[in-house]
């Protein structure tokens, strides 16, 4: 019983290391766009705070929230 609890151990720790070195690895990201219906001309200035992407463009703010590639905010400013 007590050789049989050692060579799982051993086979336990052989399970660890062999999983630790032989990582897959991962996919790479696939490049998503984003179309915000902004003409160039029109963006005056561009913001970046942490994952958060503030474009002025002409009368309104966009905030894009930079990880998951979303709008998170369209705010009309007043002429």
């Amino acid at each position: 019983m007590g050789a049989m609890l050692i060579a799982a151990v051993f086979i336990l720790i052989g399970g660890i290391i062999w999983k630790a070195t032989h990582r897959a690895e991962p996919a790479p990201a696939e490049a998503k766009l984003l179309d915000l219906d902004l003409s160039a001309a029109a963006v005056t200035s561009v913001d970046v705070n942490g994952d958060r992407l503030a474009i002025h463009a002409g009368p309104e703010i966009v905030v894009i929230d930079t990880r998951k590639n979303t709008i998170i905010s369209r705010i009309r400013l007043k002429p």
